[in-house]
């Protein structure tokens, strides 16, 4: 199989090129690390909130329910900060994706395929 020029001179830069100054791959890097921080975000969330529910759910009278909230006055304050931030934020938008043209690191055997009568013969006759 014959590696079209395009391709083989996009994955020999590549190699060359230390990992970690390839753009693509600080890219790959920081959008890890957002995700990284968001979860761990996210997780502390559920887990305060978590408290909060268990301390209120075992009040047995409106005093103690008060009273738990009042001891719990920075808990509260910091859910629901955080819970108005992520009110603020989109979960997922293609914004947040970061484009990375894959093709220049591999072949579209499709497009091999249909350049090469031969293949594009045993293709349509089920022998690839």
């Amino acid at each position: 199989m014959i590696t079209p020029k395009g391709t083989h001179d996009a994955v020999a830069k590549f190699q060359k090129t230390d990992l970690h100054q390839d753009l693509d791959y600080i890219v790959l890097q920081q959008r890890r690390t957002q995700l990284e921080t968001l979860i761990n975000e996210r997780e502390s969330f559920v887990k305060n909130l978590c408290s909060l529910f268990h301390k209120i759910q075992n009040t047995k009278n409106y005093q103690e329910f008060v009273d738990v909230l009042a001891e719990n006055r920075d808990l509260l304050r910091e859910i629901f900060t955080v819970e108005n931030g992520f009110q603020k934020q989109k979960w997922i938008s293609n914004d947040d994706i970061p484009q990375i043209d894959w093709d220049k690191f591999a072949l579209d055997i499709n497009a091999y395929i249909a350049e090469n009568d031969q293949l594009l013969a045993l293709y349509e006759d089920g022998l690839l």
